[in-house]
């Protein structure tokens, strides 16, 4: 049995899809941003799916910056800011789902600076840890301590931080 692969983004859209007109096409797109911050790389998706060519897509995408439907900025702020506090995510975690999605490092930089401010990271992490470790039932304090970097790590914290959190030093956890 051959599992059916991705399209390509050169590819024609699925038969069953047919091509929209500009205007429908302008419509749709427009109500799909309205809805929630997307990133590029979600409504060039979209677009293809639609049945629009590169050309046609790019058209609409700059239409879309130009009319405020559409910001790379935005769409970073609103992931970032998300991430951090309904799921509880790190930096390295965000970064990874940012760039994922075709963000580029200044958006990242600034969406960090915007939205996570550095006493939140550090207390959202402590309270991570601290709920975590209410739930372990390991009575060894190595593998307890073993548990909650592997956790916070797992979450996207860095390890210098989340080291300094649990008062364990780097030396101490290779003996």
């Amino acid at each position: 049995m051959k599992l059916k692969s991705r399209p390509a983004a050169g590819d024609k859209p699925p038969a069953n899809i047919a091509s929209l007109s500009s205007k429908d096409a302008w419509l749709k797109i427009c109500a799909y941003c309205a809805y929630q911050e997307r990133s590029r790389t979600e409504i060039m998706e979209k677009m293809r799916h639609y049945g629009l060519g590169q050309e046609a897509g790019q058209e609409l995408m700059n239409r879309l910056e130009q009319e405020n439907f559409y910001s790379e900025q935005r769409f970073a702020n609103a992931y970032a800011g998300g991430k951090f506090r309904m799921l509880h995510w790190g930096k390295l975690k965000i970064k990874q789902g940012l760039r994922a999605n075709g963000v580029g490092l200044a958006e990242i930089k600034v969406a960090f600076e915007q939205e996570i401010p550095e006493e939140d990271y550090v207390d959202g992490l402590q309270r991570l840890i601290e709920r975590k470790e209410n739930t372990l039932t390991e009575a060894s304090p190595m593998l307890r301590k073993q548990k909650l970097i592997s956790y916070a790590l797992g979450k996207g914290y860095e390890l210098d931080l989340v080291l300094d959190i649990l008062g364990t030093e780097l030396v101490a956890l290779r003996a």
